[in-house]
């Protein structure tokens, strides 16, 4: 796996960079305002993401390993693709992109092309609760809880639910969402994932 490449700008089409390291030539897609910033001729380093297509492997290009970080999170919701990733990332900064997410704001996400209002709905309920930073993510209160009152609301008494959303949380030890909490706290803490 790839995590960044460092080499020389040789050409740049649009959002395509091409960069010569060591003799090979990637073709990598950055975003616009990113790609602004290379220049041909210079050497620079390009964090990196590889996603195989059925038919193609496509590199994407990050400045900072916090924005491949939040791609690669983002490419793993239901429904969302990497091109359709790629394109809200180059229209808004990381920092617009969390404070949309956290505030949950659809109207700003689904005017970006392809996204909509379903899509941008989708994308902060799966987002909801998840504080990005470089290197970690935490569960955030309010995520823990509505994963209460959804258990609750499906017949658990409220220490009990308390009790299995908060052995849940210990358990997962990685980023969760919403419905990744509720699925580990009704699967006994995540003990059985």
């Amino acid at each position: 796996m790839l995590y960044a490449l460092e080499g020389k700008v040789v050409e740049k089409r649009d959002v395509h960079v091409f960069l010569n390291v060591n003799g090979l030539v990637f073709d990598i897609l950055v975003a616009p305002s990113f790609a602004e910033e290379l220049i041909v001729g210079t050497v620079n380093f390009i964090y990196v993401s590889m996603v195989v297509f059925e038919e193609s492997v496509v590199l994407y290009g990050f400045k900072t390993p916090e924005e491949r970080e939040i791609f690669n999170y983002l490419i793993k919701l239901q429904g969302i693709g990497p091109n359709l990733v790629f394109r809200i990332m180059s229209a808004l900064s990381v920092e617009e992109l969390k404070e949309c997410l956290e505030k949950g704001d659809v109207k700003r996400l689904s005017q970006i092309k392809g996204v909509g209002t379903k899509r941008a709905e989708r994308i902060i309920f799966e987002a909801q609760g998840i504080t990005m930073k470089t290197g970690e993510r935490k569960v955030e209160e309010s995520v823990r809880s509505k994963a209460i009152s959804a258990l609750v609301s499906l017949g658990l008494k409220e220490q009990d639910a308390i009790s299995l959303v908060d052995k849940a949380i210990k358990s997962i030890g990685k980023p969760v969402n919403l419905e990744e909490l509720i699925k580990a706290a009704l699967g006994g803490g995540g003990e059985n994932n």
